[in-house]
């Protein structure tokens, strides 16, 4: 590829929308090969790493790990079109079960500071003016413990 298709890192930024920060960060955890450098050591990139950062940049809206990111890239990128389709096909019950996951955890989370904004609405306060010197000295405190412990 002559240097005339490569990328900076800023093009390469705008090209896929993500910062250089996260592209730079992407490279650090080897989920993007170590790009050529020009002369002036500026980073470049070939379009082979806009496919990859596009394929990183989905597979991370799909909430999907590191490591899970890592995997999908060296199956998608190592082969054809169909591969990748069928490795998403085979991964998407996983990742479906664990938004589903996430939701449901929300969901009670929600409930439970639902909860909490009823209780310390209704709260009547012993002390109201002492000052919060130790964990036990006030109800607001101890009302709120009760939702970090869900």
């Amino acid at each position: 590829m002559s240097m005339d298709n490569l990328l900076t890192i800023g093009q390469l930024a705008h090209k896929v929308g993500l910062t250089s920060k996260t592209i730079r960060y992407y490279e650090s955890v080897q989920l993007l090969k170590p790009p050529k450098r020009a002369d002036n050591k500026y980073r470049l990139y070939s379009q082979e790493d806009i496919i990859r950062l596009s394929l990183i940049k989905q597979g991370r809206t799909l909430g999907l790990s590191l490591g899970e990111v890592k995997g999908l890239v060296d199956e998608g990128l190592g082969g054809t079109c169909e591969d990748l389709k069928e490795s998403i096909i085979l991964k998407l019950p996983n990742y479906i079960q664990s938004v589903k996951d996430r939701i449901s955890g929300l969901q009670r989370f929600l409930q439970e500071m639902e909860i909490l904004q009823k209780n310390l609405t209704a709260l009547h306060l012993n002390k109201p003016t002492e000052k919060i010197t130790k964990k036990d000295c006030c109800e607001v405190l101890q009302e709120m413990e009760t939702i970090t412990k869900i």
